[in-house]
């Protein structure tokens, strides 16, 4: 069951490596701030509910053939074997 309200990364363009995400999280707060020396003091403002993501991305670039076996995309045309 997919949630209405989350949304999927789109991957198929982006290259190998390191990557950064700041999600922010509309319609809701908090008092507390999450960063570790904070924590413990309630904010007299709305705080906005933030998460920042690093992640490595290796799109794999195999594909599976008829015979049941995978190969890489880049050797389909001569057969050869990853």
């Amino acid at each position: 069951m997919r949630l209405p309200w989350v949304r999927r990364l789109g991957l198929l363009l982006l290259q190998s490596g390191k990557h950064h995400v700041n999600l922010v999280a509309n319609g809701v707060h908090t008092y507390f701030d999450l960063g570790p020396e904070k924590l413990a003091e309630k904010s007299t403002t709305p705080l906005p509910v933030t998460s920042a993501i690093e992640f490595n991305y290796a799109p794999d670039f195999r594909v599976k053939q008829p015979s049941g076996s995978m190969v890489r995309k880049d050797c389909q045309e001569t057969g050869d074997k990853e």
